[in-house]
C-alpha cells in the first residue's frame, strides 16, 4: 500500500512531471496550432485530469466541485465543467502520452479513467 500524501504534495507532483513531459510530448500534439495562450495551461487540464487517478471521485464533475470549494489556490483559474471537458477531450491522448513520465512512482499505473 502507498503511502498517503496530501492533495497539495500530490497534485504538485502530478503538474511536475506532467510539465517536464510536455515539452517533449506537447510539441507534437499541439503543432499547428493557432490562437491565443489559454490562462488555464494544458499542463494544467492534464493534471487536474490526473489527480483523478489518486482520488475517489466517480466523474469529472465531483472532481472539479471538490477542487473548487477546498483547493482554489491550486488552481486559481479554474475551468467550468463544460470548459474542462471541452479542452480535455483534444488532450487525452497528450496525457496519456505524459502517463510514464511520472505516474509508475505514483502508483497511478492503471488504465486511465477519462
Amino acid at each position: 500500500m502507498a503511502p498517503s500524501i496530501a492533495l497539495e504534495d500530490r497534485a504538485t507532483v502530478v503538474f511536475v512531471w506532467v510539465a517536464d513531459g510536455y515539452p517533449v510530448q506537447g510539441i507534437r500534439w499541439r503543432r499547428g496550432q493557432v490562437g491565443a495562450k489559454p490562462v488555464f495551461s494544458d499542463s494544467k487540464v492534464i493534471t487536474r485530469l490526473r489527480l483523478r487517478d489518486f482520488l475517489p471521485f466517480p466523474g469529472e464533475t465531483q472532481l472539479g466541485a471538490f477542487l473548487r470549494a477546498h483547493y482554489r489556490p491550486l488552481f486559481p483559474h479554474l475551468l467550468s465543467q463544460s470548459q474542462c471537458n471541452r479542452r480535455a477531450q483534444g488532450l487525452i491522448p497528450l496525457g496519456e502520452a505524459l502517463r510514464p513520465y511520472g505516474a509508475h512512482p505514483l502508483g497511478a499505473m492503471q488504465a486511465a479513467r477519462y
